[in-house]
């Protein structure tokens, strides 16, 4: 005898096989979705909001930068050997290409 759910009285299987098709159908939507937002984010107008998000990025990373005290002594003493990175600038161009693509 199929077992059947006390508190709808449909069989479990039938219950097990439509919470599979709804998750399949959000599953199809989310791709669906971040294929249609990939190919915004590549058009001109996508490429500004990034270089805005990736700016922002940039400010706080160098902000952290200058505030931590940990980050202060490694600046410091690459300073030292009078070397210049654009940390924050590489750690957000890195950010934006690993979620978005290059």
């Amino acid at each position: 005898m199929p077992q059947t759910n006390i508190l709808t009285g449909m069989p479990s299987a039938i219950e097990r096989e439509e919470r599979r098709r709804q998750k399949e159908s959000r599953d199809r939507k989310v791709v669906r979705e971040a294929v249609e937002l990939s190919a915004a984010l590549r058009g001109e107008g996508g490429q500004r909001i990034l270089g805005y998000i990736q700016g922002v990025l940039e400010d706080r990373i160098n902000e952290f930068l200058k505030s931590d005290p940990e980050c202060k002594a490694m600046m410091k003493l690459l300073g030292k050997f009078k070397w210049k990175l654009a940390l924050g600038k590489a750690a957000s161009e890195k950010i934006v290409t690993e979620h978005v693509g290059g």
